[in-house]
C-alpha cells in the first residue's frame, strides 16, 4: 500500500500485483491503474499485455520471495529497475543472463538515515497519503496478529492496542 501510494505521489502510474482477489481490490482502490490477482491469471501476461508487450520501467518487489523475483524481472522492460523492499529468510536464485542481456538494474533498501526520515514524514503529511491500518489487535494476541501477518491477510498496517 505505501509503494504504491508513493509511487503515485510521485506521478508514476501504478499496476499492482497480488495474491489475492482482496489485495487487487484494494490496490485499485487506492488509485492503481490497473491490478492482478496472480493466484487467478498470469501476472506477467496481464502487466506485458498491459504495456503492449513493452514491459515496466520498474517494479518495486516488497516480497523478494522466490516466486515474486523471477516474476518481477520478467514484467520489466529492457534497461528497467527493479527495487528490492522485501527478503524473506530464503535465498532465491536470480538468472543472470536475463538481466545482462535485458540490461536490468536491480537496486535493493533495509532502510534509511536521516534524510528519509525527513521525507518519509514529509510525504505522510501529504494530503493525498492514506494511512491504511487493516487490523488490530490487543498486546495480548501478538503471536496471532504475527501468524495474521505472515498468513498474507492484512492489507494495510496491524497495530497492537494495550486496552486495559
Amino acid at each position: 500500500s505505501a509503494a504504491l501510494q508513493i509511487a503515485q505521489l510521485y506521478g508514476a502510474g501504478t499496476i499492482g500485483v497480488d495474491q489475492s482477489e482482496a489485495k487487487r481490490a484494494h490496490a485499485l482502490a487506492l488509485g492503481a491503474a490497473a491490478a492482478v490477482n496472480g493466484q487467478a491469471t498470469d501476472a506477467v501476461a496481464e502487466v506485458r499485455a498491459w504495456t503492449e508487450g513493452a514491459g515496466v520501467q520498474c517494479v518495486i518487489d516488497t516480497v523478494g520471495s522466490a516466486a515474486s523475483l523471477p516474476q518481477a524481472l520478467a514484467m520489466l522492460a529492457r534497461g528497467g529497475r527493479l527495487g528490492i523492499l522485501g527478503y524473506p529468510q530464503d535465498r532465491p536464485p536470480l538468472d543472470p543472463r536475463q538481466i545482462a542481456v535485458n540490461e536490468l538494474e536491480i537496486i535493493g533498501t533495509r532502510s534509511g538515515g536521516r534524510q528519509c526520515t525527513v521525507e518519509a514524514i514529509r510525504l505522510v503529511a501529504d494530503p493525498h497519503w492514506r494511512p491504511i491500518v487493516s487490523d488490530r489487535f490487543p498486546i495480548t494476541e501478538v503471536n496471532a496478529a504475527l501468524d495474521h501477518l505472515r498468513g498474507g491477510a492484512a492489507l494495510g498496517r496491524i497495530v497492537l492496542t494495550f486496552d486495559a
